[in-house]
């Protein structure tokens, strides 16, 4: 990612489709109560999501177009 990735205040992540982290910035680590984005970034997405199966929703709303949607989700802290 660019600058921006690294200097945003709000938590930003890309991951793969099985749920791995490609990248993870420090306020994302911050927020889900990790001391780095790398501590983060050994888990996998589905670890996080509170809700069984709103990853996989979110996924299902995505692939038709791959345009940006604006969802909230819960994540596990």
């Amino acid at each position: 990612m660019g600058p921006c990735f690294d200097f945003a205040t709000l938590g930003i992540y890309q991951s793969r489709r099985d749920g791995s982290f490609v990248t993870a910035n420090a306020p994302l680590a911050e927020m889900l109560g990790y001391d780095s984005p790398e501590a983060l970034m050994t888990r996998n997405l589905d670890e996080i999501y509170d809700v069984p199966g709103e990853r996989e929703a979110l996924i299902a709303l995505y692939e038709p177009d791959e345009s940006p949607h604006r969802q909230e989700v819960r994540w596990k802290r």
